[in-house]
């Protein structure tokens, strides 16, 4: 129904009216979006079908209520959330996971399992920051205030992090995790470097090696840590992964802190420790053949999207550095037009070529091959092994 100023369409949730601008006109993309996002339920069960609704929303504030559907007083909770899903409505999309469905990636993301169910998280898509409440604290009235003090900028980021290990300083190369992490590199009279690691990333078993020998070398040294902390199961604010391993120098005194690029050998690794910081003169020749290297590859890649027949993805490696999304062995099919046409370019970071970590479309693999770590919920979700040539 079309009346002036504005246009009333009924949805499942009632009515919604889109408020026309002032010159009358009606813009079909606007219309378009308006329409898709009130057509989806106040609070969304979470699927693969409505992955592609929920990832290409305009609204990127998400509110996960993470609950065991064989529970009945839980099912209730998620009937009487509805309230308040309908009260931020607009500014957060809220979305059901059942913690008994096959989303195990999605669960470890978030640091939930399936015993901490019912409990929520927020997840801000721009800044992929997450805030958290605690199960026991779960009702209709503490979820809302969750949400007000997330919209409001009003309450403070959760990262993940491992317990301590009793070990963790025993060895030459010491052991980080989230809640330790701090009160190491912060430390003013260390001078601390840190690799970032994933388990299952090649380059990062190939450094392994060379970084104990590191730590041995400075084992002796009161000024100087050699560290590393799993990446994949610890989250620190200071630190933004793009790609593995990621190799930060943190000063002593609590200066500016440097992010590693030249060669994984001991020599340089030790040249850069000793000078404070500072790469060989040397490396930086090096990284500016790898830049102009880097640059012509992702031309390539980026030629080969815009042609999906002729396509096949491989690893492509140029200077031993695993992705945070890793292309390996993935075919992409028809709808790899998408790729080329949202984003014309790739991401590089002197290592391998890196897709934008935020792309929402799924990269098929061959059934029992491991993608690598993704960065974000939406690519956790897509985690989950598919066909050849599943593109979404």
């Amino acid at each position: 129904m079309v009346r002036k100023g504005h246009l009333k369409l009924s949805f499942d949730d009632g009515r919604a009216d889109f408020l026309l601008p002032e010159d009358g006109k009606l813009e079909k993309s606007n219309l378009t979006t308006f329409i898709a996002e009130n057509s989806m339920e106040l609070i969304i069960p979470f699927s693969q079908e409505s992955a592609d609704k929920i990832f290409s929303s305009n609204i990127h504030l998400h509110s996960l209520l993470f609950i065991n559907s064989t529970v009945e007083s839980q099912k209730t909770l998620l009937e009487q959330s509805k309230v308040v899903a309908k009260e931020f409505k607009g500014k957060m999309l809220f979305i059901v996971i059942d913690v008994t469905a096959a989303l195990s990636h999605v669960l470890t993301y978030f640091g939930v399992s399936e015993e901490d169910a019912p409990t929520a998280r927020v997840i801000n898509m721009d800044t992929a920051k997450k805030f958290s409440i605690a199960s026991e604290d779960l009702s209709p009235d503490s979820l809302r205030q969750l949400c007000q003090e997330v919209v409001g900028g009003t309450t403070q980021p959760y990262y993940r992090s491992e317990e301590i290990p009793e070990d963790w300083d025993k060895k030459p190369v010491k052991v980080l995790v989230g809640k330790n992490f701090d009160s190491v590199t912060q430390n003013s009279s260390k001078n601390v470097f840190v690799e970032f690691y994933a388990p299952w990333c090649r380059h990062c078993k190939e450094l392994s090696p060379i970084w104990d020998q590191l730590g041995e070398k400075y084992a002796d040294h009161d000024d100087i840590i050699i560290a590393k902390m799993d990446a994949t199961a610890n989250e620190v604010e200071a630190v933004t992964i793009d790609g593995f391993p990621t190799l930060k120098y943190f000063p002593a005194g609590g200066k500016e802190v440097i992010s590693y690029t030249g060669k994984r050998d001991l020599e340089t690794f030790s040249k850069f420790v000793d000078a404070g910081g500072v790469l060989p003169e040397e490396e930086s020749d090096a990284d500016d053949d790898e830049d102009e290297d880097d640059t012509e590859k992702a031309q390539r890649v980026t030629a080969r999207a815009a042609h999906p027949p002729a396509m096949t993805a491989h690893s492509i490696s140029a200077t031993g550095r695993e992705p945070a999304i890793h292309i390996t062995k993935a075919s992409i099919g028809e709808e790899g037009h998408q790729l080329s046409s949202a984003f014309p370019e790739v991401v590089r970071a002197k290592s391998d070529i890196l897709l934008p970590s935020s792309f929402g479309f799924q990269l098929g693999m061959e059934d029992g091959e491991q993608v690598g770590d993704h960065v974000g919920w939406r690519e956790a979700v897509n985690e989950k092994h598919h066909p050849v040539d599943s593109l979404f």
